[in-house]
């Protein structure tokens, strides 16, 4: 799953969030808990849950590569160029060589 281990996560529809907002934030906030909202039975996407919470969905690169479905790393060239970008700017900043 998408969720940390130990984590609840509940699927509500809209109209019970609009009833109970109060007591479902209340629960998100002191409980491991999240909820996801429906819309007439259909998913919308929306979570409910405290922001460090809950990864979106979807799987990491390292995810993708276990499975073989990744395989297009950058070449060496564009590396190279990605060095240089993130140097020049931490040389802006003064973090040269930290």
């Amino acid at each position: 799953m998408y969720y940390n281990r130990g984590m609840t996560i509940t699927t509500i529809g809209i109209r019970e969030l609009q009833q109970h907002s109060s007591r479902l934030v209340r629960d998100v906030e002191q409980n491991d808990t999240a909820y996801r909202i429906s819309l007439q039975g259909r998913d919308t996407g929306v979570i409910l849950a405290k922001s460090a919470t809950v990864r979106p969905p979807g799987a990491t690169v390292a995810e993708l590569r276990r499975r073989g479905l990744w395989n297009n790393d950058l070449p060496q060239s564009a590396k190279d160029r990605l060095l240089e970008f993130i140097e020049a700017g931490r040389d802006a900043v003064g973090r040269i060589g930290q």
